[in-house]
């Protein structure tokens, strides 16, 4: 199913819209503007609401001794909440510092940098201390490619083409416009957005496989944990 067969199935289920279009992108209408506005703005809907197994992605950074600061991915789109970064030259991770003053802490007091830390800001990922010569670190993202082309090649970050396919469920995308579309129109939405939220819901408890089959430990090495003290001990 492309984009624009679930955009005709919308259209001729629930939407009342007759003749149900031949074409949407590319088109000039403004029912075309819409609907091929609103499937996009669906789809980055349907993305925020779970970390899709299908846009898990891995980077992977390679460090050369003197960079301490690098841009995310192109495609990124978030990090997932279980994040961790992974350095081969510790055999560990990384401690995440979420508190920005205590980053800039880290520069200005007085001691040797003992804790491997990383943040977030201005586009970028940053460490300390800077990532020695081909030390690579790695880490899960989420991507915001959520589109397929048609006629093969790289995937996209929205649908500019009837032929495009939604890289997660085109039936819960033909949900999401269906409700979306009436209650923008100011016609009854509510029976339609509670079928979309139950097949969402369905989706989102089979991605990535059953649950609660197998149980394991949780890792001893915790992410958020800090280390008590600034310096390296020895002699004991």
């Amino acid at each position: 199913m492309s984009v624009l067969t679930a955009i005709q199935e919308a259209c001729a289920e629930a939407l009342g819209i007759s003749p149900v279009p031949t074409a949407i992108y590319g088109a000039s209408t403004r029912l075309a503007v819409e609907l091929s506005a609103l499937a996009n703005d669906v789809a980055a809907d349907i993305i925020a609401e779970h970390e899709w197994q299908k846009l898990r992605t891995i980077r992977t950074i390679t460090g050369d001794g003197t960079t301490a600061d690098y841009d995310m991915p192109s495609d990124f789109d978030r990090l997932p909440r279980t994040k961790s970064l992974w350095s081969s030259r510790l055999g560990s991770r990384y401690c995440h510092i979420e508190d920005l003053d205590q980053w800039l802490g880290m520069d200005v007091l007085n001691y040797d940098q003992a804790m491997n830390a990383w943040t977030i800001y201005g586009d970028q990922i940053h460490f300390k201390p800077t990532p020695s010569s081909g030390e690579t670190i790695s880490f899960w993202y989420q991507s915001n490619l959520i589109a397929r082309p048609e006629a093969g090649g790289a995937n996209k970050a929205a649908f500019d083409a009837d032929g495009d396919t939604f890289r997660l469920s085109e039936r819960l995308l033909k949900k999401g416009i269906i409700w979306r579309w009436r209650a923008s129109k100011g016609l009854p939405y509510a029976e339609h957005q509670e079928d979309y939220e139950i097949v969402k819901e369905r989706l989102i408890g089979a991605d990535g496989g059953a649950r609660g089959i197998l149980k394991q430990p949780e890792a001893m090495n915790r992410d958020g944990v800090r280390i008590a003290y600034p310096v390296a001990l020895s002699g004991l």
